[in-house]
């Protein structure tokens, strides 16, 4: 850690930190390819032992760098974040995931929002618009929040436009210029193929609480291998516990486990 450390010391670019109970390999992958000369976590190292390996293939002549910082226990972000010290922090989702290790989604709210203490001064936060906000929103006043999600008060808020499987359009509205951006992805996010598995038009706002929809096993494991290739999953199990997850988060209950 104390290698890695240095290295981030030396870096002068931005440094983004992605965690989240799903869709941080997706989220990671998106800036990544974005950005240009934009470093981005080798692989799945993104743990206590992988983040510093990926660290040290950082070079100086990157200008951002973005981590996916990756918890199975308490404290674990908090580690990782403190290596890498990002300007802006994102957490993408609290879902189920590793509850066992973390005893309840309290917990698994209080180990993703490690990240929060140690983004930069003056830096930013991006965080789902969901039953959070106000605790997020609590933990730092020296840093800027921004809100996503299908909530009316997010500070972006993203619509999907002729969705197929194979191309997506989908528009941004940023509240704060009160302008729509459009956009053209060619592999649809998971969260795509749940709504249409659910049939349902958005996710539920406090997916920890209330329930929209259900999907089936089979249905995951439809989506898992339509998704395959973009989950950074080391088989179809895990593959399938990532789409589990996403379905979580999103207040989708899958049933037949």
């Amino acid at each position: 850690g104390k290698i890695a450390s240095g290295i981030i010391n030396d870096f002068t670019g931005n440094i983004i930190g992605v965690t989240g109970s799903s869709g941080k390999t997706t989220v990671k992958n998106l800036i990544q390819h974005t950005l240009n000369d934009c470093f981005g976590t080798i692989g799945n190292y993104n743990n206590e032992i992988g983040l510093p390996f990926s660290v040290m293939n950082l070079s100086q002549n990157h200008k951002t760098a973005v981590f996916e910082l990756a918890a199975g226990k308490p404290k674990d972000i908090d580690f990782l974040a403190k290596i890498v010290r990002p300007h802006f922090g994102i957490i993408t989702s609290i879902g189920h995931a590793h509850l066992k290790q973390m005893k309840s989604i309290e917990g698994v709210l209080k180990t993703k929002s490690e990240i929060i203490p140690n983004i930069r001064e003056g830096g930013f936060l991006l965080i789902p618009h969901i039953e959070y906000v106000d605790y997020w929103k609590s933990i730092r006043n020296d840093i800027t929040v921004f809100t996503f999600g299908d909530h009316p008060d997010s500070d972006y808020t993203i619509s999907m436009i002729e969705p197929s499987e194979k191309l997506i359009n989908f528009s941004v509205y940023v509240k704060e210029y009160g302008q729509t951006f459009d956009f053209v992805t060619k592999t649809p996010p998971a969260s795509f193929f749940l709504k249409k598995a659910a049939k349902l038009t958005k996710g539920s706002g406090e997916p920890n609480r209330n329930t929209v929809g259900k999907i089936t096993m089979a249905q995951v494991r439809e989506i898992a291998e339509m998704k395959m290739v973009d989950l950074n999953a080391n088989d179809m199990d895990g593959a399938c516990q990532m789409i589990k997850g996403s379905a979580r988060s999103m207040g989708i209950e899958v049933v037949g486990e």
